[in-house]
């Protein structure tokens, strides 16, 4: 590395065609890391954006996608050993926020109660696993009974009664 000194000057500067394509290797690998965070940063307002349920499947994607740019680049003898570092410390990062959602239940339910994720979410993307899939299921099995049981006795009078407020059916259409 050169000395900077009071005769410096930045034309000498230049990216040579290896840098271009480090450079664009990291905005590939980086483009759908910010499309992740820009989507799941949103208020989950109506179900599309920044729903709790996002978080487990948006994660799982972005390591399956990871995994595949290592594979990638690894192909490649001539790739940058530094983009290869960014690829598996993102990783690793991804797969230690990931190994946190066993803490709470929250996140696995939240794909478990979305209508159009259900338990096949879990079957399809951790088919490999399968003691991570009878974990999810025994988990949720788990904290359902003991919320019915904890449920005051007032709720569970009120839910046999029928409900004098019953909907009219719509006869306009």
């Amino acid at each position: 590395m050169q000395k900077l000194t009071s005769n410096y000057s930045i034309s000498g500067d230049q990216l040579l065609p290896n840098h271009w394509e480090a450079l664009y290797n990291i905005k590939k690998i980086l483009e759908p890391l910010a499309k992740a965070t820009f989507k799941l940063e949103y208020r989950g307002i109506y179900g599309n954006t920044g729903s709790l349920w996002q978080w487990l499947t948006k994660l799982d994607s972005l390591l399956t996608f990871m995994e595949k740019q290592k594979v990638r680049l690894a192909a490649n003898k001539y790739t940058n050993k530094y983009v290869i570092t960014i690829v598996e410390l993102i990783w690793e990062k991804l797969d230690y926020y990931y190994s946190l959602s066993n803490v709470t239940l929250a996140y696995q339910a939240g794909v478990l109660l979305h209508p159009s994720r259900k338990f096949w979410w879990f079957e399809t993307h951790w088919a490999l696993r399968p003691k991570w899939q009878e974990a999810v299921k025994d988990d949720f099995e788990e904290f359902a009974y003991a919320s019915l049981k904890s449920r005051p006795p007032t709720l569970k009078v009120m839910a046999t009664h029928s409900s004098p407020h019953k909907r009219k059916p719509c006869t306009k259409y």
